[in-house]
């Protein structure tokens, strides 16, 4: 994937388990779809800024800090000379400050992440990116143009999906049932109709995989909130009108999907993964507290 982009739209943070929640709430706009809690039935961890913060584990000793000093003692006498004289302390432990890991600040623009350089944050972002674009589409676009994005986004969504399988951190090990199988599986049934569609329309595999890369670099180029998100010149054109004609009629609309309702389905620890070190810092799964005003 390409970094050098452009970024022409601001995006906002739709997120994905928010969207999902609103298959079943049913949502009156996209801007309630924002605020709707995370896949898990809760708030993600939410943090006081967008820092990582992780303490030094050295002893810094009693008195260290501006608030912890001891009140200065009475001078000590000198048993050779009877003096007075503050006895300096040379075994002082040094004062070693916090160790702040700082993420990058969320893009303000595009889908954050779909350029990372690390394999399961950059999957992560290609399949909510494409979710939150594909739910912001049927809310404000005709179902027609709708239905036109999402069978052009299907193989990008299941090759996303297989990509985060792949690359998912060994710390995540006990959630890849829950989170690379479970709770993309109502999405990726919508992505095989619709890549069987295309089959039937007669684009071969080759095509349908083109399809998907350009659905990508049209994502990370418009951003996921675009009014006029599309795939220009797509391959095997016939095959992706016709087949979006019959997902159309026979698919419902992402809002109206009850099966799309996954907030039963606990991936908690893996949210939390994401905003802790992943460019999106958990905005595309509705997670926006990540410090500052994120518009």
């Amino acid at each position: 994937m390409e970094s050098h982009r452009s970024r022409r739209r601001p995006w906002r943070s739709v997120g994905v388990a928010a969207a999902l929640s609103c298959a079943a709430a049913g949502c009156s706009s996209a801007e309630e779809a924002a605020t709707v809690p995370t896949a898990t039935g809760e708030a993600s961890t939410s943090r006081a800024d967008g820092d990582v913060f992780t303490r030094a584990e050295t002893d810094v000793g009693p008195g260290a800090g501006p608030t912890s000093a001891a009140p200065p003692g009475p001078p000590t006498t000198s048993p050779v000379d009877g003096s007075s004289a503050a006895t300096a302390r040379s075994d002082a432990a040094p004062i070693t400050p916090p160790v702040v890991e700082s993420l990058p600040a969320v893009a303000e623009t595009g889908v954050p992440g779909i350029d990372s350089d690390d394999a399961f944050c950059r999957a992560w972002s290609e399949y909510a990116g494409s979710f939150a674009a594909l739910a912001f589409a049927w809310e404000v676009r005709p179902p027609a143009e709708a239905a036109r994005l999402e069978v052009a986004a299907a193989p990008a969504l299941r090759a996303a999906v297989a990509d985060l399988a792949e690359a998912l951190p060994d710390e995540l090990e006990a959630q890849r049932e829950a989170f690379t199988v479970d709770f993309p599986a109502p999405m990726l049934r919508r992505s095989s109709r619709a890549i069987t569609l295309l089959g039937e329309a007669g684009a071969d595999d080759a095509a349908i995989a083109a399809l998907g890369e350009a659905w990508i670099d049209e994502l990370a180029d418009e951003g996921f909130d675009s009014p006029t998100l599309d795939v220009d010149a797509p391959p095997a054109p016939e095959a992706l009108a016709a087949a979006a004609a019959d997902f159309a009629a026979a698919v419902p609309s992402i809002r109206e999907d009850p099966s799309l309702d996954t907030t039963a389905i606990d991936i908690s620890e893996a949210l939390d993964h994401l905003s802790a070190n992943c460019p999106d810092q958990g905005t595309l799964a509705g997670d926006d507290d990540v410090g500052g005003d994120t518009g």
